[in-house]
């Protein structure tokens, strides 16, 4: 992969990685939820997870290339 792709792929990751964590901000309040609200808020956790995991690997293939 190409620097330039990289770091579009990296800064994408990124920035959907804040927005979802600003969404968690918004909905960490059990009292503004129902029970199908707080397993979405458990799927978004879930989704933020694996987009972690997605930049640490563009990190490490960067750095191997490197």
């Amino acid at each position: 992969m190409d620097e330039e792709k990289r770091a579009k792929l990296e800064a994408e990751l990124e920035s959907a990685e804040q927005t979802l964590r600003d969404a968690l901000d918004f909905i960490n309040d059990d009292r503004h939820l129902t029970s199908k609200g707080r397993a979405s808020r458990e799927a978004l956790r879930r989704e933020l997870e694996e987009i972690r995991k997605d930049t640490e690997a563009v990190r490490q293939e960067h750095r191997l290339s490197d």
